[in-house]
């Protein structure tokens, strides 16, 4: 698997890299390492995929969270109650994490009131969003927010499927394009300043050259100038 893609909503390239650059480099580096061939484990019940084996998300959490984060240090909180016969199918063992860190109360003594990002080191807020597409505007735009109201967070990143990869996997998730495009079109006014949290989104694949971590910088400068040329 690898980086794609990267566009920062919010916040400059330039100190985002010099502040967060080892924390980014490990992630990079933890995505790099998962093999196509653990990830194209699933089967689906849609006719159109009936032949093929599609990408599953439940495996792509599994060895970017366990047995790649969770495993350098960082804090995960993760759970392998659904899908856990696709960690299985590749020989590994479904685990559940749940690191504090990783959580908010957003609303202290009422029952809805915790958020939890999936991976956390340093500041640095890691969601992966390979379900759901509205969740992936959620994440940035939401849970980011609270964890940057409780000074929990400097900077959130945001894992989605690359668009060649969204085309291997079974209907709703989002991908890369789509939420640059709602981010890019939100109303200027639309999140105070002051609440504005940096936001890197990450678009990640198995297809086209991968984005190194050395040249992330002027990949983000190129895909956030697309915009202005519009």
């Amino acid at each position: 698997m690898r980086i794609t893609d990267a566009y920062l909503h919010n916040g400059s390239s330039g100190e985002i890299i010099e502040e967060y650059g080892d924390v980014i480099s490990e992630l990079f580096n933890v995505i790099e390492q998962v093999d196509a061939e653990d990830i194209f484990v699933k089967d689906s019940n849609e006719s159109r995929y009936s032949d093929i084996f599609l990408a599953s998300p439940v495996t792509m959490n599994h060895m970017i969270l366990i047995e790649g984060l969770h495993k350098k240090g960082w804090a995960v909180d993760h759970g392998s109650a659904r899908g856990k016969e696709y960690v299985e199918k590749i020989g590994l063992e479904p685990k559940s994490v749940s690191d504090p860190i990783c959580a908010v109360d957003i609303a202290p003594n009422e029952r809805w009131g915790k958020r939890s990002v999936d991976g956390y080191r340093d500041g640095v807020a890691v969601e992966i969003q390979f379900g759901k597409y509205a969740f992936m505007m959620y994440d940035v735009l939401a849970k980011f927010g609270h964890f940057t109201k409780q000074q929990r967070m400097d900077l959130g990143v945001e894992l989605v499927p690359s668009n060649k990869l969204y085309s291997n996997m079974s209907s709703g998730p989002g991908y890369f394009e789509q939420i640059k495009a709602e981010l890019e079109h939100l109303p200027d006014e639309y999140v105070n300043e002051e609440s504005q949290v940096p936001a890197l989104i990450l678009g990640v694949g198995f297809e086209r050259d991968k984005v190194a971590f050395d040249d992330i910088e002027s990949e983000i400068k190129a895909k956030n100038n697309t915009q202005r040329k519009l």
